[in-house]
């Protein structure tokens, strides 16, 4: 049972740690909200690595990978998740050149795609203001960039998250470092994600490429990888969420 937890608690985390941070507007008005909110605000272009460790009560630690977080001065950015070895894990992009946001899982060989949604690309211009403004009123610098820190806590089904984030209004109030601890009962499990460099300037085009797979709904994204790894994305409670903000974002 808490290895399904640790597996759910690893793919919601990165779902909604994207869903959280970048929302979008809807197709009918996603190129004017977004061609004003790139005149009336300067978006900064970089590329940022991090390396990332989970931890359980179980184990002293249970994974690690590395990512690239890439950032273009059109408000498109995207996740590159690697194995310590290089292997691709997965990437999710949202390229507004395309009007789409993409998640490919090469080992699935899927993609599931859906259209830019919601008006809260305006919302995300607030947000990266609101970074420096709405937190704790603690800060550090990281890598040379000033970095606020932001903390909330969920509780829910006997569960308690507790989420750290350390945002840099230079950097378009992405996070330079976080810390999710969830806890149930005794037994806990927690990520930590650190960025290791930062480099300014608009990222490798390569970041932002998607492979011509099928496009596959969540449901079948997870069958795939049961059938050739043994490991699903999620159990059937996890499925059922994913596929709802799949779908909603249609």
């Amino acid at each position: 049972m808490w290895k399904t937890m640790t597996r759910v608690l690893t793919i919601a985390v990165c779902w909604f740690a994207v869903l959280l941070a970048f929302r979008f507007a809807s197709t009918k008005y996603a190129a004017r909200a977004h061609d004003e909110v790139v005149r009336s605000r300067k978006i900064a272009p970089f590329t940022m690595t991090r390396i990332e460790y989970g931890f359980s009560s179980l184990r002293d630690r249970v994974t690690m990978e590395y990512a690239v977080f890439a950032f273009r001065g059109d408000g498109s950015h995207s996740l590159v998740r690697r194995e310590p070895s290089g292997k691709e894990i997965n990437r999710t992009v949202t390229d507004f050149s395309r009007g789409r946001e993409f998640f490919v899982n090469p080992r699935a060989e899927g993609i599931m795609a859906s259209d830019l949604t919601g008006d809260a690309f305006v919302a995300w211009q607030h947000q990266m203001a609101d970074c420096a403004r709405d937190n704790t009123g603690e800060s550090t610098v990281i890598l040379g960039f000033t970095a606020w820190k932001e903390e909330t806590v969920t509780d829910g089904g006997g569960d308690t998250t507790r989420w750290t984030m350390w945002l840099a209004p230079e950097l378009n109030c992405a996070p330079l470092r976080e810390e999710v601890t969830k806890t149930h009962g005794e037994r806990w499990y927690k990520v930590t994600r650190e960025a290791i460099s930062v480099s300014l300037g608009e990222p490798d085009p390569g970041l932002f490429a998607t492979p011509d797979y099928p496009e596959m709904t969540v449901r079948e994204l997870s069958d795939t990888l049961l059938l050739r790894t043994g490991r699903a994305i999620a159990d059937d409670a996890g499925l059922a969420r994913l596929d709802r903000i799949h779908r909603n974002r249609h």
